[in-house]
């Protein structure tokens, strides 16, 4: 799984939140993955 597809399903699992939530909630996740060396990593924490 790459990182894009790990976002592609987050957003689908988000979409019933309001969207300033699922947008805290991807800015969370983008920062979880910036902060990692690799992606593989942040995808399996």
């Amino acid at each position: 799984m790459t990182r894009n597809d790990y976002f592609e399903q987050l957003e689908q699992a988000l979409a019933q939140l309001h969207p300033t939530a699922k947008q805290e909630a991807l800015d969370y996740f983008n920062e979880f993955f910036d902060e990692k060396a690799d992606d593989q990593v942040a995808i399996e924490e």
